[in-house]
């Protein structure tokens, strides 16, 4: 029984979404430089694309993990461990043949989480 209850929980359902869009970021990553589209719309938007990418991520963790926290406790989680976890990705992708580790990515990740958190601690609110 404890576990029906675990997943009415509200966010629990969401860690599913959390975990496939990781694998997602972690797949992304593994690419090698030769497989990655050559396309100056990419390229010339990076970073714009790397903060996207985090913030939808961060938007998700806030959604899991808010129940019976606040506002504040809910951001920190999510904009440190989506932060966190693009620091290490930029880690993971410098040991993928032909890519490389870039801190100014992992600021983009950082800053992504960041306004995803905030977007999720005000989108998920009403769900708590």
């Amino acid at each position: 029984m404890e576990n029906v209850a675990a997943l009415r929980r509200p966010g629990s359902k969401l860690w599913i979404g959390v975990a496939v869009y990781a694998g997602l970021i972690l797949s992304i990553s593994s690419i090698t430089s030769g497989a990655m589209p050559d396309s100056e719309l990419v390229w010339s938007n990076d970073k714009l694309i790397h903060g996207m990418e985090y913030a939808v991520f961060a938007w998700l963790v806030a959604g899991a993990v808010r129940a019976g926290r606040t506002r504040l406790v809910t951001f920190a989680i999510a904009a440190i461990a989506c932060a966190s976890f693009g620091a290490l990705d930029e880690l993971y992708q410098s040991t993928v043949p032909g890519r490389a580790s870039s801190i100014y990515d992992a600021m983009a990740d950082a800053a992504g989480a960041a306004v995803g958190a905030a977007v999720g601690c005000i989108w998920w609110e009403g769900d708590r």
